[in-house]
């Protein structure tokens, strides 16, 4: 049979192939399309998102914003920009069209905030290169406050640093109790961080107070016993750097008070030895933490001062019971005054004549003073006294210069008062000196010598400040004290050499 075309199967089996290459072609052409639609969405949506990164900078930075709305959307932005929007504020900030003021107050928490984020290396390198200045110190400061690594490491960094401003306000940031990278502190790793350097400065000293006034803080919520072996702990650390001359052996007691102010009493009576041995001269108990321990219960720690053969606080913590409940302090005085020692009585006596300064009883305040055994001690509360009466008799004075005057004269203070005269007499030669010229020669004969002496240094001391010198010499001649006349001869000695 001649062959006359291809079969019905063959011409079937060619239509329907040459579909399937018409459909491939067609649904290659349809998927092309759809990747092409979603590169293109995607595209859009990478320039939306940057055309909205783009707006709030320019919300944040454009001048002809109003500017209350421009400080609210830079402090929103400040706030929450991500990691990815970092790049387009930075290239914002060092626009020169930026304001420098911007700069100023923005940059620092800028950088804080990218470390933040976890980019302290970056962050770091962006304020090394900033011009030195506040800016970049401050920089340095928002960026240490957050960053995360080390201390040891941050420290090193910290050395690094050029100018003593960058150096103090990095060390701001890795002292406060709100670091980043106090939860990662033990007695070991502090340790440790310190100890690669030969000897600590004083900022490096106070970021170690820091450190182990958050551990002692985080022992204290665990119980007593937790808070003791922390002040152990932080005793034999200090002693430690101390002994190989990182730190002077001075600052041991000082970050021991520091550390322990929280609950002075209750770590003290748990560690008296301790105590004693960083602070032998003082038993134990050095001022500042007495000032502590009686502001938390001074009765308690009057108690313990004198169980412990001390007398140092005692002066702090009377005053400070005398002042909160007097008849207590009171109790107390009648209960211990006969075992009381001999150091004890004088702080006693001293806390009586201050507390009564306190209050304005200066005749009590003067009865006590004088009772106090060590001289020094003595004269200087009497000259504390002294003062606070000299301004209330230059303040009586002004109402009535003739009645304070008389009362001065017929005075039955305890000790001589003639610092007082002179100060009534200068007050009112000051207001009328004519008045108080007729006044003194009309009544000289109520006046001792001593209390003559203080009328005549007085009146020479106003001629030597209106410049009448030869005046000044005439009431000097007149002053019956040799010592006195010699003090006021040296004023008109060297009022002469200035006039000249």
């Amino acid at each position: 049979m001649k062959n006359s075309g291809p079969s019905a199967f063959l011409v079937a089996a060619l239509l329907a192939s040459s579909c399937t290459k018409e459909q491939k072609t067609s649904a290659d052409q349809e998927s092309g399309a759809r990747k092409s639609s979603i590169r293109s969405s995607s595209t859009t949506k990478q320039v939306s998102k940057e055309q909205a990164v783009a707006k709030k900078i320019r919300g944040a930075f454009d001048p002809t914003l109003d500017e209350r709305l421009r400080s609210l959307n830079l402090d929103k932005l400040v706030r929450e920009f991500t990691a990815d929007e970092f790049d387009a504020i930075w290239q914002q900030l060092m626009d020169e069209a930026t304001p420098s003021g911007t700069k100023r107050d923005v940059i620092p928490l800028v950088l804080q905030r990218y470390t933040e984020l976890g980019h302290f290396p970056e962050a770091f390198a962006l304020a090394k290169s900033l011009e030195s200045g506040s800016v970049r110190s401050s920089s340095f400061g928002g960026i240490f406050s957050r960053a995360s690594i080390p201390l040891g490491e941050q420290l090193k960094l910290r050395r690094g640093l050029e100018t003593p401003e960058d150096r103090s306000m990095a060390a701001s940031g890795i002292g406060p109790a709100h670091h980043a990278s106090f939860k990662d502190d033990t007695f070991d790793s502090v340790g440790k961080a310190f100890a690669s350097f030969e000897k600590l400065d004083e900022e490096e000293q106070k970021i170690l107070d820091f450190r182990l006034g958050s551990l002692l803080t985080n022992a204290r919520s665990q119980g007593p016993k937790s808070s003791l072996s922390a002040v152990k702990e932080s005793v034999r650390l200090l002693q430690s750097l101390a002994g190989s001359g990182k730190i002077p052996s001075s600052v041991v007691g000082e970050t021991l008070v520091n550390i322990t102010s929280g609950d002075p009493l209750a770590l003290w009576e748990g560690s008296k030895d301790l105590f004693r041995s960083v602070f032998p001269e003082e038993n134990g108990i050095p001022d500042s933490l007495a000032s502590d321990m009686a502001f938390r219960d001074a009765k308690r720690t009057l108690d313990l001062i004198v169980q412990n053969n001390g007398s140092n606080g005692i002066e702090q913590s009377l005053e400070s019971l005398l002042s909160s409940d007097n008849a207590a302090a009171t109790v107390w005085l009648e209960a211990n005054q006969a075992k009381l020692t001999a150091g004890q009585k004088q702080e006693v006596t001293k806390a009586i004549a201050e507390y009564s300064l306190k209050k304005g009883d200066l005749s009590a305040s003067k009865q006590a003073a004088y009772q106090i055994s060590n001289e020094t001690v003595r004269a200087e509360v009497l000259n504390r006294i002294e003062k606070r009466e000299i301004s209330e008799v230059s303040s009586a004075v002004k109402a009535d210069p003739v009645g304070t005057l008389e009362s001065l004269t017929q005075s039955s203070r305890v000790g001589d008062n003639s610092a007082l005269i002179e100060a009534a007499v200068s007050t009112w030669l000051g207001t009328d000196s004519d008045g108080a010229g007729e006044w003194y020669m009309a009544n000289a004969e109520k006046f001792s010598p001593p209390q003559q002496s203080a009328v005549y240094s007085a009146f020479a001391r106003q001629s030597i400040s209106a410049g009448d010198l030869t005046r000044a010499e005439q009431w000097a001649s007149s002053i019956p004290d040799g010592d006195a006349q010699m003090i006021i001869r040296g004023e008109i000695a060297v009022a002469r050499r200035s006039a000249k």
